[in-house]
């Protein structure tokens, strides 16, 4: 396609719906109307790949922009044009790399007659908002002030005082009527925050505010700390990994266990990473470093997410092993979803 070319637009049509009316009126300039279609002559390029409508309500900031693909007419309220006034449209064409043609000429329109926008009923943020510690984990619990309960987000984040710069670590979403979350201490964080707020649909409510801060997170040291390995690692072949790794789910938590192969004992890392199924916004981090000689790791406590994947290695400062191997064809986690019967 050259994009040097304008993009042959023969004739813009617009199709006026009225109310109470079936037929549609065409007209190929300005339009009084509650809603319009926008439509244009195809190409014929063989390497043609879709087209973009860029709509706005001043011709010289046209960025509220619709993808059509191949199709060649879009009604406006679907590209989201829905409020009264005055707007501009024009539409470009892109190939299968990517090339993307000058705009047609744009064509001026008036929208009249549709309902202001109604102001968004406001949600309530979450009360009496109380974060409590066990080892290794954190309970959160909270009221719903909304009259009808709301779903809630929850954001789990490794946060250093006074820097602009955070981890996060666990995003969930709890649904209506829940008002609690457990989740695991990422043990080598150096301080961990949580945020919550309510959610319904597009509209949510203020992050719930921490009184004793005056801050929107509520924030903790984890206890027991874990060393973080903030340097390269040395070498990951010197120790062999730990053997026969087993995983139980209990009724509450999980119960992790494994061989030392020696010669000498060390201390081995747990990592975690948890979330939704098949998701892939997921990140690890350290739950426990356990001394020599403890090849066992017990999580006696409920956790709030759909699945829970673990993975363990033997260390000594920055020379470790591989993680130990799984089952599967070279993974080397193991995974369960604490819903499930032990």
């Amino acid at each position: 396609m050259n994009t040097s070319a304008r993009v042959p637009v023969i004739f813009f049509t617009f199709a006026l719906l009225l109310l109470g009316q079936a037929d549609l009126l065409r007209a190929a300039g300005p339009v009084l109307q509650q809603d319009c279609t926008v439509s244009w002559d195809a190409n014929t390029e063989p390497d043609l790949a879709g087209y973009r409508v860029y709509f706005g309500k001043l011709l010289t900031q046209l960025k509220q922009v619709a993808d059509m693909g191949l199709r060649t007419s879009v009604h406006c309220s679907d590209a989201g044009v829905t409020l009264n006034g005055q707007w501009f449209a024009s539409v470009t064409a892109y190939d299968v790399t990517g090339n993307e043609s000058p705009f047609s000429p744009a064509l001026p329109f008036e929208l009249a007659g549709l309902a202001d926008p109604v102001p968004p009923p406001q949600l309530l943020a979450p009360t009496s908002v109380q974060l409590q510690m066990n080892q290794h984990g954190f309970q959160l619990t909270w009221l719903d002030p909304n009259l009808s309960p709301v779903s809630h987000r929850i954001s789990v984040y490794s946060w250093v005082e006074n820097s602009p710069e955070v981890r996060r670590l666990q995003t969930m979403v709890v649904p209506p009527g829940v008002t609690m979350f457990r989740f695991f201490q990422p043990a080598a964080e150096p301080r961990v925050c949580v945020r919550i707020r309510g959610e319904s649909g597009l509209l949510f409510s203020w992050w719930a505010r921490n009184e004793e801060l005056d801050a929107t997170r509520f924030c903790f040291v984890p206890d027991p700390p874990a060393p973080s390995i903030d340097q390269p690692i040395l070498a990951s072949t010197i120790f062999p990994e730990p053997q026969h790794v087993t995983l139980r789910i209990l009724q509450a938590g999980f119960e992790l266990g494994w061989d030392d192969p020696g010669p000498n004992p060390i201390a081995h890392r747990i990592e975690v990473m948890s979330g939704a199924a098949n998701s892939t916004d997921q990140e690890w981090f350290t739950l426990a470093v356990l001394p020599p000689g403890k090849t066992k790791f017990t999580y006696p406590y409920p956790i709030d997410v759909e699945q829970v994947c673990l993975r363990v290695r033997r260390e000594v400062g920055r020379v470790v092993s591989l993680w130990a191997a799984a089952n599967g064809l070279g993974e080397r986690h193991f995974c369960y979803s604490p819903g499930q019967s032990p």
